[in-house]
């Protein structure tokens, strides 16, 4: 399982790197595993959260509506938050 807090990457890819050159002269390679997505990023990504629902969670903290880029935070940390725990239940 993962270890880190993002979960590791979502989609690793696979990117040569040079590691050496052989007795022979030919340049050695070992795959690598690429950064791209995290897990964290792709469970935030699809969170069953839209931005109706984090203005009514602003609304419900606050007392009343948010502005644009206050729904767009609360969309944010409730996404984060969401992801957050799906790691943490992955790592069981």
């Amino acid at each position: 399982m993962a270890t880190d807090k993002t979960g590791g990457p979502a989609f690793p890819g696979v990117n040569p790197v040079m590691t050496g050159i052989d007795s022979d002269g030919a340049e050695r390679f070992e795959n690598e595993a690429s950064g791209g997505m995290t897990l964290r990023d792709y469970f935030a990504a699809h969170a069953p959260i839209d931005l109706a629902w984090a203005n009514e969670i602003f609304f419900r903290r606050m007392g009343r509506n948010a502005g644009w880029l206050e729904t767009l935070e609360q969309l944010a940390e409730l996404r984060g938050a969401y992801a957050d725990r799906m790691i943490q239940e992955r790592a069981k």
